[in-house]
């Protein structure tokens, strides 16, 4: 498709929405920069002439890939926009060497959305809300352009819907008989049991008039309204100002103006604590998944089990970490174990083994039932963990 058509096809996700109005009251809005050896990627406003940082990020992905950083984190505000700008801004995220970890503000919308599949693991505040839907155009000009510019809607619709397909696990006919419908908005808890994000933020995120403006631009029924601010101090006496200024450790005869000056520095010491908490425990979730994966990698490069053996434990992982690691390391080098082990469960392999609890086996018996049938050895272990 030359330039020609290009310009003339307007491929928006938006509903009913005018690209250069949202555009002009949420301009898009792009830093990356490296901080603490990650590359730290932020993307607000509506996604809409992209083409103004575009070379400028490239050079900024390609630093990031020269200096040899390997983690990155992608932090996305957006209404959403130009689905085909967003493709291309994906495309740019995806040429990153290392791995992206994304962090969903409270509203990821629309062509934002997509950004979301250059993430190898996605987290959203717990009041975002997350809004997809089927891609939407207007074409203009001849015959020619309406043609050209009606394959690459298709083209970019599939590319949508094999995407979320593809990370929610959910069929490509199911995306599309839920978009039929028109906007999907899903809360934070909803977009986790649906498979779009990997886990939920520990902490509400403040709502201001501008985003719930953007609910609105959005077509979202019944936006957020903004959150209330916290009601100023009001000192009522001198004794209520000599009294609070003791509390904070200041001189009694200390101003209203520096009263209220030290108990603005506490509400952001309590705003930074609560932020270095909910990283901390983020942190701490990516390294023990991050442990997990390396100890499956290492398991399977050594023939102590197969993938697919590996994957089937993942549950026993999440749940028991220091009893599931053990056990993989105590693993001999793979074989058929019905062939190795003696006995009873030998005999019958997994079929000997189908009516027994979890509870009551060896741990040869579980080695026997997860290498030959997976799938009824979590089912097993799953039983096990909820009685």
């Amino acid at each position: 498709m030359n330039n020609e058509h290009l310009n003339q096809l307007v491929i928006t996700a938006i509903s009913a929405q005018d690209i250069e109005i949202l555009a002009e009251q949420f301009p898009l809005q792009i830093t990356a920069e490296e901080k603490n050896d990650k590359a730290v990627i932020r993307i607000s406003g509506a996604i809409h002439q992209w083409q103004n940082s575009a070379n400028w990020f490239r050079q900024q992905i390609a630093t990031f890939n020269e200096r040899g950083i390997t983690e990155g984190e992608l932090h996305i505000s957006t209404p959403g926009g130009d689905v085909f700008q967003a493709a291309e801004i994906h495309n740019e995220i995806k040429a990153f060497a290392g791995n992206i970890t994304g962090y969903g503000g409270v509203i990821v919308a629309s062509a934002g959305t997509y950004l979301r599949l250059a993430c190898e693991n996605f987290y959203l505040v717990a009041n975002g809300k997350w809004m997809y839907h089927k891609p939407s155009g207007g074409i203009r000009g001849n015959e020619d352009a309406w043609e050209s510019g009606l394959k690459l809607l298709k083209n970019i619709t599939s590319d949508y819907r094999k995407g979320y397909a593809d990370l929610t696990g959910l069929q490509e006919d199911e995306i599309e008989k839920r978009w039929a419908k028109g906007d999907v908005w899903l809360t934070a808890e909803e977009a986790k049991k649906e498979g779009w994000i990997t886990g939920i933020s520990a902490f509400k995120a403040k709502i201001t008039e501008k985003e719930t403006a953007m609910f609105t631009a959005c077509g979202m029924p019944d936006p957020p309204k903004p959150t209330k601010r916290k009601p100023k101090f009001n000192i009522k006496t001198e004794m209520d100002l000599k009294a609070t200024a003791l509390r904070l450790g200041l001189d009694e005869n200390a101003t209203e103006a520096e009263v209220n000056a030290e108990m603005a520095k506490l509400r952001a010491k309590a705003g930074r604590v609560d932020q270095l908490e909910l990283e901390a425990t983020q942190k701490a979730e990516n390294d023990r998944k991050q442990k997990i994966a390396d100890i499956k990698a290492q398991a399977i490069k050594d023939k102590k089990m197969t993938a697919k053996t590996a994957d089937s434990m993942d549950k026993w992982a999440e749940t028991d970490f220091e009893g599931w690691k053990a056990h993989v390391e105590s693993l001999p080098t793979l074989q058929k174990l019905s062939e190795t082990v003696t006995g009873k469960a030998a005999k019958g392999g997994a079929i000997a083994l189908k009516d027994k609890k979890y509870e009551d086996m060896t741990d040869t018996e579980r080695e026997v039932l997860a290498d030959e049938d997976p799938e009824l050895f979590e089912a097993k272990y799953t039983t096990y963990l909820e009685n």
